[in-house]
């Protein structure tokens, strides 16, 4: 919304006292509203001399919002000419293009020597950004295996077609941009595409929602478009959503090798973790409340883009072992705590 100055004159009047009235009628209005008024009033001095030397000043200025729209008399002072007194006058408004487009302001002008008021009237034609999108509405984190909808909402303020297409196209290479959703229509098996529409006075709302189950290999690092044709606009507007997929670990049970190890020998724990994106994950043995140290983790990616890790702890057994609880605690960015694997030892072959 800007500021706008509408210019008008007040003249051939004579004596100086004035007053403007100025109303506001919107178009679902049933009556117009008033929104400023300004009134100036002559001083009656004991005497005078001459004309010139009366004193004028403001009585009273009030400024009034209505539905947020700003409005506001400059301050003003009428100037004599000859005989009579002309008021140059500046109204100042702010309108919005949702409410006051098309709507009529008048403009009444009280003086002692109208019996009737003069009311001028003019039709607002406000200028502007006649569409407005919403940003896209996501869920806080897309999920592998989980269904997501990215919901792109659209308000005009103007009758006319609107098309709505969803595109996609990756973040860090080159290709092509996929279209998946023109003129309502799924262009991919994967997607689902639900238009709503619905007017309220003369604002037209539009939604465009677009289900699809999140994946790795297909969504993380793909970029999401809403692009939006409107006879109305110069050139197309679009909204974007970075897709950044996540996975939560999956993890087996610890195993032993051997099973039932003997005092003096050495054991292997391994636990697999399995199915997580992003690569990057804590993993910590713990034996009792005891930190230890273990061998490298082996990482590898499956053909969904989902990364499987076998995290080994070595360790020779010792007779006061027998009974103690081994732990692996795994940290990711998927988890709101870490998650923690025990397995006891709780026998040892002679």
């Amino acid at each position: 919304m800007k500021k706008s100055n509408l210019n008008f004159f007040i003249l051939n009047f004579k004596p100086k006292t004035v007053k403007v009235y100025v109303y506001l009628k919107r178009v679902n209005d049933s009556e117009q509203h008033q929104i400023c008024l300004w009134e100036f009033f002559e001083e009656q001095p004991g005497h005078q001399n001459h004309d010139e030397t009366i004193e004028a000043q403001p009585l009273s200025r009030e400024n009034v919002v209505a539905d947020n729209l700003k409005a506001e008399l400059e301050h003003l002072s009428p100037k004599r000419s000859l005989i009579f007194y002309n008021c140059p006058c500046t109204l100042r408004i702010t309108p919005n293009i949702e409410t006051d487009d098309e709507a009529e302001l008048t403009i009444q002008v009280e003086h002692p020597a109208l019996k009737t008021p003069i009311p001028q009237q003019c039709t607002l034609k406000v200028k502007g950004d006649c569409l407005n999108l919403s940003p896209i509405i996501t869920p806080k984190y897309l999920m592998h295996g989980e269904e997501v909808t990215l919901t792109c909402n659209i308000t005009k303020y103007r009758p006319g077609p609107l098309k709505i297409i969803w595109l996609k196209k990756d973040m860090m290479k080159q290709k092509p941009t996929q279209v998946i959703c023109k003129k309502g229509e799924t262009c991919d098996g994967r997607y689902s595409h639900t238009p709503e529409e619905h007017q309220e006075g003369r604002v037209f709302s539009y939604s465009s929602s677009l289900t699809f189950t999140a994946s790795v290999s297909e969504d993380h690092g793909k970029i999401y478009i809403c692009r939006v044709y409107y006879s109305a606009l110069t050139q197309n507007k679009q909204l974007t959503f970075d897709a950044y997929v996540r996975a939560v670990p999956i993890l087996e049970p610890i195993k032993s090798k051997p099973a039932i190890p003997s005092a003096g020998q050495q054991m292997e724990l391994s636990c697999n973790i399995l199915r997580f994106h992003p690569r990057e994950l804590t993993i910590d043995w713990y034996k009792e409340d005891e930190l230890v140290p273990h061998t490298e983790d082996t990482t590898r990616v499956d053909n969904h883009g989902l990364y499987n890790v076998v995290s080994t702890l070595k360790l020779t057994v010792e007779l006061e072992d027998l009974g103690k609880k081994f732990r692996c605690k795994v940290g990711h960015e998927s988890l709101e705590e870490p998650k923690i694997l025990e397995w006891t030892l709780n026998s040892l072959s002679e």
